[in-house]
């Protein structure tokens, strides 16, 4: 578990491809106020920020609005593109907001290691990989 894991009930993901191996993620959670607040997450499911709305039609506004699309509706998206999974958490790796060991593998990404888990977020093989390869040849 991370220092603060956030519930999210809403199962209703929507995206937006940032970069090629990047996505931005929100789901709309209902209020006991009944009000909405949409969530902003990573690929690690570190969310980096939340809007308050007061009806659901503000709230589903605002990720269009931003470039997101709804996750479910887009099957192709669905076929290359794996949605975050519980938990969620506060903060992002990716963002500076949470610190941690970006090493893939106990090797390294190319170093022949297994790939694991770490620091309690997943990592894309792919961007590490290449992140070493660009290291290597500075």
């Amino acid at each position: 578990m991370h220092s603060q894991d956030i519930e999210l009930r809403s199962r209703d993901y929507w995206f937006k491809i940032v970069e090629f191996t990047q996505q931005e993620w929100a789901r709309i959670d209902r209020n006991p106020a009944g009000d909405r607040t949409v969530y902003f997450f990573d690929d690690t499911a570190g969310v980096f920020d939340r809007l308050r709305f007061l009806s659901v039609a503000e709230a589903e506004a605002a990720p269009l609005r931003n470039g997101f699309s709804r996750y479910e509706t887009d099957k192709t998206a669905q076929g290359f593109i794996a949605r975050p999974e519980p938990p969620f958490w506060e903060g992002s790796p990716l963002s500076g907001k949470k610190g941690g060991d970006l090493r893939m593998t106990r090797g390294g990404a190319l170093g022949g290691g297994e790939p694991r888990r770490v620091a309690g977020y997943r990592l894309v093989w792919t961007v590490i990989a290449v992140a070493e390869l660009t290291a290597r040849s500075n």
